[in-house]
């Protein structure tokens, strides 16, 4: 890799802010992990201490949930790291836990799947060597250190011993908690984004999830990746995961700016605009998705499903199909966003202009609307300038996931109808003037009903 990429590529000493060490900075965190983390987690973490206890493996939880504790929002998501065999550990692990594991024995890793679907990362401590830029890595067996230096940034390169000496004690070979402290994002050496270009697209996602910046060296790094077009070598799978879960922060209009200024999007599709138009589309749909999540707790929009419609709206037709080509190993993303924004467009055009003084009858939104999913809905209210139109979608959402028909298909079956597409057209009509306020209870539904049949007779 070094060789590939120039002398200034070569250089795997100090980085700003940080550096490597041969002896960990190490402060005792078992207070924190008792006030702050849940007491299922402290469980977990506790059984798995004993376990690596009964087996003689020492065992650490490392990476975000280091990095999270520090920053007094722990996080429930568990990296557990062992230097004895992490595939064993995960499998006792599970049965104590009444839980069963999967292994990848390639990696050295494994998924504990709790009795209640919640699920731990296991793995062995490992070095890892890139054979070629952005290749998957290939594995061995390492110590800890090790295991810290073949991760991203240094504010994930920390551990908390669970067991063994000193117990509670936060491992910080790289300048971790300086960073936290500094707000920097700082990559633990200069091959970094030419191993692992993915991380480039993560440095942003951390900038703008905590509010920090990448310092100049390693902005310098990223810019060495983005003019040898490292990216380009990158799986569209690799790649839309990581767009996924961009677009999945708080606050993904600001990521995806800094994403066109770094010059990463266009590796994305050369196609997708970002502009002031764009970033007013991505504000309407923050108002939009917190709009429907608040009415809808238990059915959230799919927000990276709403900002991807953003991104691809921007392309034309050409654009558009030549991206779904590009992502086809990820159709399940690139082409559920298309199919979404096609159903948008649709239903736009099928409705037609919407003003604030006179809305469309909810009947002839229910047409209009009809085999759209609501986060095609979200967007195509938030794509309007229309003040109109997102109160229309806002009402017909409401009142039709909070209606229930008045009739069903017995109840006019009762009244000797057969089941055939007239009784079905005869309940959608009862329905829809039932959304419009025309009929008023089940007795009106019926008469209703009762006139619409002796209409076809």
């Amino acid at each position: 890799l070094s060789s590939l990429y120039g002398d200034s590529l070569k250089k795997k000493g100090r980085l700003e802010g940080g550096g490597k060490r041969r002896e960990p900075l190490v402060k005792n965190v078992s207070n924190m992990i008792k006030e702050l983390l849940p007491r299922r987690q402290q469980d977990i973490l506790g059984q798995a201490a004993r376990i690596g206890d009964s087996m003689g493996y020492v065992v650490y939880v490392a990476g975000g949930f280091a990095r999270d504790l520090l920053l007094r929002s722990p996080s429930t998501d568990l990296d557990i790291v062992t230097e004895g065999d992490g595939v064993a550990l995960a499998a006792a692990l599970a049965e104590s836990l009444g839980g069963r594991s999967h292994s990848h024995e390639k990696f050295k890793t494994a998924v504990v799947v709790l009795p209640d679907g919640e699920k731990l990362d296991v793995a062995t401590a490992r070095i890892e060597y890139y054979p070629y830029p952005a290749a998957l890595p290939v594995v061995e067996h390492g110590a800890l250190r090790n295991d810290l230096f073949r991760r991203d940034f240094s504010i994930n390169a920390m551990a908390v011993r669970l067991n063994g000496p000193r117990p509670g004690s936060l491992i910080d070979y790289f300048g971790g908690q300086a960073d936290l402290k500094n707000q920097a994002i700082r990559v633990l050496h200069n091959l970094s984004f030419v191993e692992d270009p993915t991380r480039a697209f993560r440095a942003v996602r951390f900038e703008s999830r905590f509010g920090f910046s990448m310092g100049k060296q390693t902005l310098s790094l990223l810019g060495n990746a983005v003019r040898h077009q490292l990216f380009n070598r990158l799986s569209g799978e690799r790649m839309i995961s990581e767009i996924v879960m961009i677009l999945k922060e708080r606050r993904p209009a600001v990521a995806v700016g800094r994403l066109l200024d770094l010059g990463l999007l266009k590796f994305v599709h050369p196609g997708i605009r970002f502009d002031a138009q764009v970033e007013q589309v991505m504000a309407r749909l923050e108002e939009m998705v917190a709009w429907h999540d608040l009415s809808f707790p238990s059915t959230p929009a799919r927000r990276w499903l709403l900002f991807m419609m953003a991104l691809m709206d921007t392309l034309d037709r050409e654009g558009l199909e030549s991206m779904r080509l590009a992502y086809q190993s990820s159709r399940h993303v690139v082409e559920l966003a298309a199919r979404s924004l096609e159903m948008a467009r649709k239903a736009t055009c099928a409705i037609g202009p919407v003003s604030s003084e006179k809305s469309p009858p909810l009947s002839r939104a229910r047409e209009a609307f009809r085999g759209a999913i609501v986060e095609a809905l979200l967007f195509m209210a938030a794509r309007s300038e229309a003040e109109g139109m997102r109160k229309l979608v806002t009402r017909y959402i409401f009142v039709e996931r909070e209606t229930q028909p008045l009739l069903k298909g017995g109840d006019l079956m009762e009244m000797g109808l057969k089941p055939s597409r007239e009784l079905g057209r005869i309940l959608e009509k009862v329905y829809k003037a039932q959304l419009d306020g025309q009929v008023q209870g089940r007795a009106q539904a019926l008469d209703l009903a009762r006139r619409l049949a002796e209409k076809n007779e």
